[in-house]
């Protein structure tokens, strides 16, 4: 956009590189750049980064305009143009990404809504982070990845037994919402549960007892539909032998149910609290802060709202403000549920899971992910933990059943059901087999097959203005193994296969004829997958790099690049890479 003379240091050594590489460089007004954009295939956005405030202005709105109508593919450098890093949010045009590859780390505007919507399929290429920036304590949160949670879930050892994984105690249920209690109880013993025993008015207790014959199930006192306040001599009969106890899925509003989880807040074990569990302490929520047990509390934006006694849609304006301002009023451990789940515990520290899909918006599925929890804390896992853990598995269950079933008609008893793993495996009820193993395993946990690299690792997100102040560039060289570069029409080329480093220049050419005219691609550092070019005319170039082994698809649409640190490689994806646009 601005003239070539305006160029300087870094940005004008890059203008260099690019015109030597033979990319065609165009100046001029706002309609000569239109007319580029509508003869592209691809449209690579580097308007704006992550600095950016405020409204587009000038040809930039011009730009951003032309190519979001275009109909193309765009691939985003860092953060869509328009888009506030720090917030997700835009006032004016914002460029509607394919795809974004952000430096260093991921933002906190591209993983949450509504900037996600913008963001589309999101990279992360390592352009050489100090470790000791990675590390800043003030950078309090984080991306939930594969690897890390893999790493917090219990191996199973052989000499063990079904009480060795912890006793749930479930209270749910009510007239009308028997399936509530039925689904929680399934996702305790879908997430490894030892035993799980589910406490349900005496008035459903035979529908309940039909459904649940792996549980256990036990008859409460009650008003004739919900529990009644002569419950909970039951219950504590029950304590006795639990190790963690979840309240709330379709137990109702009732009184009696109220004076129930005020109760459980002065026992000693461990609490999850869901729905109706939350519902009974709306305007007296703050009863939550003096728990004796740790608590974890499940809300969606309506209940999270009735508890803090504000308007849902504030709560989903700042979801996560909203998750960590409950998580230090109520001090307990907060799971937001929501497209891109939040969850924040007292300290201000909060994990972004970005799992899950639209075909999870039904009934039933905060049940399950209640007794997921549940389960995970009867297992050995802090609180925090077990909620990060088993909001990430619950949305990547889901992921996976979408792919399986489609997402429309998607219920929670799949969900539930994708949460188990074969008897064989090394963490059985959880799903996880050890790299090499033949034992087949189902559905949501065949984490290793998604694992990104670094395993046992967060990915700090920036929350800008941040930690960026000290920033030192390095130079590492990574191994280019790459297939060939097929073009329609005939001819090959593959990039070499040596070791590249920052400022190589390692470019391979392409040319094929067709009827009518040729396309010719131009291919700088390495590629993973062959790209298909056909009559391709690329405008700008991504610079990015990436080890082969090192890129791995995730059904959440989280491709990563963890060790890429070329700054002058670039990379081409092509329509046919993993959350390349179709």
């Amino acid at each position: 956009m601005a003239p070539k003379e305006e160029f300087a240091g870094e940005a004008a050594q890059a203008l260099a590189a690019a015109a030597e590489a033979g990319v065609s460089l165009l100046a001029g007004d706002a309609a000569r750049h239109e007319s580029a954009i509508a003869k592209a295939d691809l449209i690579v956005d580097a308007l704006f980064g992550t600095g950016f405030r405020g409204t587009a202005r000038g040809d930039a709105v011009g730009l951003i305009e032309a190519a979001n109508r275009s109909g193309k593919p765009i691939l985003a450098v860092d953060v869509p143009s328009g888009l506030q890093a720090d917030t997700g949010t835009w006032d004016g045009p914002c460029i509607r990404a394919s795809v974004t590859v952000t430096m260093g780390l991921p933002k906190v505007g591209l993983v949450l809504f509504p900037g996600a919507e913008m963001t589309g399929a999101l990279y992360v290429g390592d352009i050489g982070y100090p470790q000791a920036l990675m590390d800043d304590p003030s950078i309090a949160t984080w991306l939930v990845t594969a690897a890390k949670v893999r790493e917090l879930l219990p191996r199973r050892r052989p000499d063990t037994h079904k009480g060795t994984y912890g006793h749930v105690l479930i209270l749910a249920g009510s007239v009308g919402y028997t399936g509530a209690a039925v689904l929680s109880t399934f996702g305790a013993l879908r997430s490894g549960a030892g035993l799980v025993t589910v406490a349900v008015p005496q008035s459903v207790y035979p529908i309940v007892a039909s459904k649940v014959t792996e549980g256990i199930a036990m008859p409460l006192a009650d008003d004739g539909s919900a529990l009644s306040p002569s419950a909970m001599a039951r219950v504590d009969e029950l304590l006795a032998s639990c190790d963690v106890v979840a309240a709330g899925p379709g137990l109702s509003p009732a009184h009696g149910v109220a004076r129930v989880v005020e109760e459980l807040l002065g026992r000693d074990k461990p609490l999850v609290l869901d729905a109706d569990g939350l519902n009974v302490l709306a305007g007296r929520a703050d009863r939550l802060a003096k728990a004796r047990p740790p608590v974890v509390i499940t809300p969606h934006p309506g209940e999270l709202g009735r508890l803090l006694k504000q308007p849902t849609p504030k709560i989903v304006e700042d979801r996560l403000g909203a998750a960590r301002a409950a998580a230090a009023r109520f001090r307990c451990v907060v799971v937001l549920k929501s497209a891109h789940t939040v969850v924040a515990k007292p300290d201000g520290e909060a994990a972004i899971v970005r799992t899950g899909n639209p075909g999870m918006a039904s009934g039933g599925m905060g049940d399950v992910l209640t007794g997921a929890v549940a389960a995970l804390i009867g297992q050995g896992l802090v609180p925090f933990d077990a909620a990060v853990a088993a909001a990430y598995l619950h949305g990547l269950a889901g992921d996976l059943g979408a792919q399986e079933r489609g997402q429309v008609g998607l219920l929670a008893s799949d969900v539930a059901d994708g949460l188990a793993g074969g008897p064989d495996t090394p963490t059985a009820g959880l799903g996880i087999r050890d790299q090499g193993s033949e034992t087949t395993t189902p559905m949501a946990f065949l984490v290793l097959q998604l694992l990104i690299p670094n395993p046992g690792s967060l990915i700090p997100l920036l929350e800008y203005p941040g930690a960026l102040r000290r920033l030192s560039e390095k130079e590492s060289a990574f191994t280019s193994r790459s297939p060939p570069v097929t073009l329609r029409g005939g001819g090959e080329k593959r990039v070499p296969g040596r070791a590249l480093h920052q400022g190589d220049d390692c470019a391979a050419e392409s040319r094929a004829g067709h009827p009518g005219g040729h396309a010719a691609g131009r291919v700088e550092g390495r590629l993973r997958h062959g790209v298909q070019l056909a009559r391709t005319h690329f405008v700008v170039v991504a610079q990015a790099a990436v080890r082969r082994e090192e890129h791995v698809p995730q059904p959440s649409g989280l491709p990563t690049f963890q060790k890429c640190r070329g700054f002058h490689d670039p990379r081409i994806l092509g329509q046919d890479m993993p959350g390349a646009p179709p």
